[in-house]
């Protein structure tokens, strides 16, 4: 599949994203094993007005297959821990 494609139906899937870089990549996930494929995977964040300031959500990472434009997107964003303290220097 070619760049262009990918890069319409990430726009499509994501149509509020603010990209910071796209590149094609072997991502090897955690807990994972067997082959793996290159990807096109994109950083971004979704942008969003809040009382008339843009904001923009934590930075995600999404790949999707350079070989089989019908397979499901990959998500590589480190999932959030809720549990986790703030800056411990406050």
């Amino acid at each position: 599949m070619d760049t262009e494609t990918i890069k319409a139906r990430f726009m499509r899937e994501w149509p509020t994203a603010r990209v910071h870089w796209e590149e094609p990549m072997y991502v090897m996930p955690d807990n994972s094993e067997g082959t793996i494929e290159p990807r096109y995977v994109f950083a971004f964040s979704i942008e969003s007005i809040s009382d008339g300031q843009q904001v923009l959500s934590r930075r995600r990472h999404i790949g999707y297959s350079v070989e089989d434009a019908g397979a499901a997107a990959q998500d590589y964003t480190e999932r959030a821990n809720p549990d986790t303290a703030g800056d411990v220097r406050r």
